[in-house]
C-alpha cells in the first residue's frame, strides 16, 4: 500500500467562505459547510497526487455524521433557502461521490463513519481492505471547528495498491547531452511516489527520419510508480520543461526528451497518450537500453524487444557507458 500527497488543511471560520469561492467558484453554493470542507481537503489531495481514474471515498469525522447535517440543515434554514441533498453528505456519502465524479474523478465506493478522535487508525486499515477492488483510496478526517473560532480541519490522503512498472526512454542532443541524461536518471528518481529501479548505459545514436541534426544521446530506466499513467505521462512533460526543453517543430533538436514507453503490459490509446510508445519496436536506440536492462521485457503485440533489436541492425547505435 502506497500513500500519495497528503494533504492537511486548517482554515479559519472567518476565511471558509471565501476559500471556498476561491476554488469553486459557485459550484458548491448551496452545498452544506461540511460538504465544503470535505471536498476542499479531498480535492486539494487529488490535485497534488494527479492522475485521474475510478477510487474509493473514505472520511470520517468525530463530530459525527448526524451532527454535520444537522448543522447543514440550520445554516441553510437560517438563510431562507430549502434543504438541498448536497445538506446529507454525511448521511448520504454516495452524494459526496457524485461531487467527485463531476470532477472528472469515478467514485466506485463511499462511506462516511463518526469515530472518536483516537480511533483514526481504524480509517487506514479500512482503507487497506478496500484497496483489494479499488485502485486507490482517497482517506479523510474532517471537523468542522466548535465554539472559540479553532480552525476547521479537512486532512487527506490518498492510498494506492501494488505500483505499477514502467520504462521510460531519455534522449538529448543540445547542450551537454550525457551530463543532462545522467541529470534525468536522477530526476525520476524524485517524481512522487516513484522509484528507480534501473538506468542502462548510455548509447550514442544518429537522428531518425531527420538530417542535419548532432547524434542522440539515449538510454531507458524502469521505475516502480504509484502514479497513473496520465499522471506519469505529465510527470515527464513537466520534467522536459524543467531541463529547457522546447517544442519549435516536429523532432526538433532537444535538451531532453522523456517517453513512457511501457506502463505496465497495459495498452492505452487515448488523445496524447499511447501506450506502448508508437515505433518504439522499431528504434533501435530504445530496442538496445531497453534490453539491457530488462533482457525478457516483451512489448504488447510486437514481440520480445532482444528480437526486435535483431531487425534494427541498420540502424547506427554504440553503447558508451
Amino acid at each position: 500500500m502506497y500513500l500519495l500527497a497528503p494533504a492537511a488543511l486548517r482554515i479559519a471560520p472567518d476565511d471558509f467562505s471565501a476559500r471556498v469561492r476561491s476554488r469553486f467558484a459557485s459550484e458548491l453554493r448551496r452545498a452544506g459547510r461540511f460538504a465544503q470542507l470535505c471536498l476542499l481537503g479531498a480535492q486539494a489531495c487529488l490535485d497534488a497526487a494527479g492522475g485521474d481514474g475510478p477510487l474509493g471515498v473514505l472520511w470520517a469525522t468525530g463530530g459525527g455524521a448526524l451532527d454535520a447535517t444537522r448543522a447543514a440543515l440550520d445554516e441553510s434554514l437560517k438563510l431562507g433557502e430549502p434543504a438541498m441533498p448536497f445538506t446529507f453528505i454525511a448521511t448520504q456519502p454516495h452524494l459526496a461521490g457524485a461531487l467527485l465524479a463531476q470532477r472528472s474523478h469515478p467514485v466506485t465506493r463511499a462511506a462516511c463513519l463518526s469515530l472518536a478522535p483516537d480511533a483514526w487508525p481504524s480509517l487506514p486499515h479500512l482503507a487497506q481492505r478496500w484497496l483489494a477492488d479499488c485502485e486507490r483510496v482517497l482517506v479523510g478526517w474532517v471537523e468542522e471547528s466548535g465554539s472559540g473560532g479553532a480552525a476547521h480541519r479537512s486532512d487527506w490522503c490518498l492510498l494506492q495498491k501494488a505500483p505499477t512498472k514502467a520504462f521510460i526512454g531519455l534522449g538529448a542532443n543540445l547542450g551537454d547531452p550525457e551530463a543532462q541524461v545522467r541529470r534525468a536518471f536522477a530526476a525520476l528518481a524524485e517524481l512522487l511516489g516513484t522509484r528507480l529501479l534501473a538506468a542502462s548505459s548510455l548509447y550514442r545514436s544518429a537522428p531518425v527520419s531527420v538530417v542535419a541534426q548532432l547524434d542522440f544521446i539515449n538510454a531507458v530506466a524502469a521505475v516502480e510508480t504509484a502514479l497513473t499513467a496520465r499522471a506519469l505521462l505529465d510527470a515527464l512533460l513537466a520534467e522536459e520543461k524543467r531541463f529547457g526543453r522546447t517544442r519549435e517543430f516536429p523532432n526538433a533538436p532537444r535538451t531532453l526528451d522523456l517517453d513512457l514507453l511501457l506502463y505496465g503490459y497495459r495498452v492505452i490509446d487515448e488523445p496524447g497518450l499511447v501506450v506502448p510508445h508508437p515505433r518504439m519496436h522499431e528504434r533501435a536506440f530504445v530496442l538496445a537500453p531497453l534490453a539491457e536492462i530488462a533482457p525478457d521485457i516483451a512489448i504488447p503485440g510486437k514481440g520480445r524487444a532482444a528480437a526486435l533489436l535483431a531487425a534494427c541492425a541498420a540502424q547506427r547505435i554504440e553503447k558508451i557507458g
